[in-house]
């Protein structure tokens, strides 16, 4: 099985820096561009299903590539973004600044991040099978704990995703590979201009 898996457009709270961990923010209309880009990126793949967060970041993004597809979207709850709890809504600078021992303590564990999306690999690679092509719309540390299984030279706090960014794993219901990684579906100018469309 292989999934290609792609972080959510842009939101606001992406652009001014707030934790979004389970809150459900929109896509802006810098992210919902993103999305486009992303589907005309992706529209020559064949993809068997169609995964997703339940949030509507992901959803939205995963809408806008499944235009080319029309394949139901299924949403898994443990592909959500790593829960924040108190600190959704937070300013990151603030939290950088007010606890400089970080907030580890007072969020879900990336241990625990880590086994829930791996459940959701494999209940996907039940439900699917080898040989299988899915599309999987998420988060960004959420994205990069299914990475890190695979390889952990990913660090799921630190390693750079981008927003609409294009990563893949193959997976056979017990090893798996890292194909690729954060590969942006936008050029430089492209993001240039969206990016100088938002101040």
């Amino acid at each position: 099985m292989q999934v290609t898996l792609v972080r959510h457009g842009l939101t606001d709270y992406n652009l001014h820096g707030k934790v979004q961990g389970f809150l459900d923010i929109p896509l802006n209309s810098i992210g919902l561009d993103q999305a486009e880009y992303a589907s005309k990126f992706l529209k020559d793949e064949t993809f068997d299903s169609i995964y997703s967060s339940p949030l509507s970041r992901a959803v939205k993004t995963a809408e806008a590539i499944n235009k080319h597809f029309d394949l139901e979207i299924q949403t898994i709850d443990n592909l959500k973004e790593q829960n924040f709890y108190d600190f959704e809504g937070a300013d990151i600078q603030d939290l950088i600044q007010n606890y400089p021992n970080g907030i580890d303590e007072h969020i879900e564990s990336l241990e625990s991040l880590s086994a829930r999306v791996k459940v959701a690999i494999d209940t996907i690679y039940e439900a699917e099978g080898p040989g299988k092509h899915i599309l999987l719309t998420a988060h960004s540390r959420t994205i990069k704990a299914i990475l890190n299984h695979f390889d952990d030279s990913v660090c799921i706090k630190t390693s750079p995703l981008e927003n609409c960014s294009v990563s893949r794993i193959s997976y056979d219901g017990e090893q798996g590979k890292v194909l690729e990684m954060n590969t942006l579906t936008m050029t430089n100018d492209e993001k240039n201009k969206n990016q100088g469309m938002a101040h």
